[in-house]
């Protein structure tokens, strides 16, 4: 795990049924999921970045919503997550630069760029700069 507080434990399966199967060999109680009532209603989060997404992602993603058995409402986030990506990426860099940053010159130069400029960053960045990335995140 790079990042733990950024990792995330869950299931993915293509169906809820799917996912019952899977889950219910963890826990019985799962196995057998009650049929819902009334159609599911889904919160579609339009927070920080979706700008930089394609317009054949963005094209993509309505028809899968227009398709959904469910009501879609679109959620704005507070103010207070207009910061999240350079929070991520700062501590990205950071944990790249723990794990990688001492890495032989030809190790180095033999990682993808990406990964090369999160090391640099991530060596730039100060103790009080990942403290605060820290909080923020908190």
């Amino acid at each position: 795990m790079l990042v733990p507080r950024m990792a995330h434990i869950g299931l993915l399966a293509r169906s809820v049924d799917d996912l019952a199967l899977f889950a219910g060999a963890f826990d019985g109680r799962l196995a057998d999921l009650e049929p819902i009532a009334h159609p599911p209603r889904i919160g579609l989060v339009w927070g920080p970045g979706w700008e930089t997404a394609s317009a054949d992602a963005l094209a993509a993603l309505g028809r899968l919503v227009e398709g959904l058995p469910a009501t879609v409402a679109a959620v704005e986030l507070p103010s207070d997550f207009d910061t999240a990506i350079e929070v991520v990426h700062g501590l990205l860099d950071a944990h790249l630069a723990y794990r990688f940053g001492s890495s032989p010159e030809e190790t180095f130069h033999s990682f993808c760029p990406p990964l090369q400029q999160g090391i640099v960053a991530g060596r730039a960045l100060s103790a009080t700069n990942y403290l605060t990335l820290e909080a923020i995140a908190d």
